[in-house]
Parts: C-alpha cells; sequence; structure tokens
C-alpha cells in the first residue's frame, strides 16, 4: 500500500460519506482499493447492491451503489467532469493525501504502479499536479478519474499562510 496509515481512522458507519452510482461494483470497490478503501458494510438499497467502504488512510467515507442491469440507461448520464463546469451536479470527490506522500507526482507514480499490477490499467490522469492556493492555504492539486469517469481530487497541502486572504469575489 502506498499510502500510510491514518492515525484517527473514521468510524466505519459515520455520517461523512460520499455516495457514488456505479455500474460495476467490483471495479469501483477495485479502483478505491489503491486508496485503501475496503467494504466494511454491504447492503441492498432500493433493491441495488451497495456497500460501505472506509479507508484507514484516509478521512471520510464512500457509498458505493450498482445500478441495476435492468435500470442502466441506453445513453448513460453523464457526471459533471472537469470539462462541463456548466451544469449542476457532482464535480468531483477530494481526498487530502498530505500525510501520505511528499509530492502527488511521487503519489501518482506510484498508483499507477499498483493500478497496472493489479489491473493492468494506467491510471487516467485529468490534470497533472500543480501548485494552487486555496484562500490562504498552498496545495498541491491533481485530478485523476475513477472507472465511472467521476473526476478525483488529490489534494497535498504545502503551507498556511500567517494572515487570512480575503476572497477575490
Amino acid at each position: 500500500m502506498v499510502l500510510r496509515r491514518s492515525a484517527t481512522p473514521t468510524s466505519s458507519m459515520g455520517g461523512f460519506h460520499t455516495a457514488l452510482l456505479t455500474h460495476s461494483m467490483d471495479m469501483s470497490v477495485a479502483f478505491y482499493s489503491l486508496f485503501g478503501f475496503t467494504p466494511v458494510h454491504k447492503f441492498k438499497t432500493s433493491g441495488a447492491r451497495a456497500a460501505w467502504l472506509q479507508s484507514n488512510f484516509l478521512e471520510g467515507n464512500l457509498e458505493v451503489i450498482e445500478i441495476p442491469s435492468h435500470m442502466i440507461q441506453s445513453t448513460p448520464k453523464k457526471c459533471n467532469n472537469l470539462e462541463e463546469k456548466g451544469a449542476p451536479g457532482l464535480y468531483h470527490i477530494s481526498f487530502d493525501v498530505t500525510a501520505s506522500c511528499l509530492t502527488l507526482s511521487t503519489l501518482l507514480q506510484e498508483l499507477d504502479a499498483q493500478s497496472r499490477l493489479k489491473f493492468n490499467k494506467t491510471l487516467r490522469i485529468l490534470e497533472p499536479p500543480a501548485q494552487r492556493m486555496l484562500g490562504s492555504l498552498t496545495c498541491e492539486i491533481c485530478f485523476l478519474s475513477d472507472p465511472n469517469n467521476i473526476p478525483v481530487e488529490l489534494i497535498r497541502r504545502i503551507s498556511q499562510l500567517a494572515h487570512p486572504m480575503e476572497p477575490d469575489w
């Protein structure tokens, strides 16, 4: 595992979570295992297979819900991706990987090597690592895509300015 164990793992059935719809439970669980997520509870919701995933490396939980085959639309509804900023809906999910790496480039190389080894697939990078300011926080950010084309943002905090920044809007 590339990521380091969190000092305070999240509870397996805590309220904070992100819910994702998938066409393949197995593919989604396998992808998020790269970030240390494992199923801690499997159940059915409205007839669909679902699972709570927890990571000992990252905070928060994922709820993965598999769309039953009889409900899959012939033209799948597309999740908002980084190019489609105009429509409301899910834009991306985000993980703070600060405690897990020294650089996002190194982490991406390690995650890609794991993905190639485990699934014989390369990670799809949507935006390579770049340094950004988020208010008074300086961080390194990149985006990659999960198997359902949901953008996944990785954030590595670099520093916090001593003085607050005024919003520029």
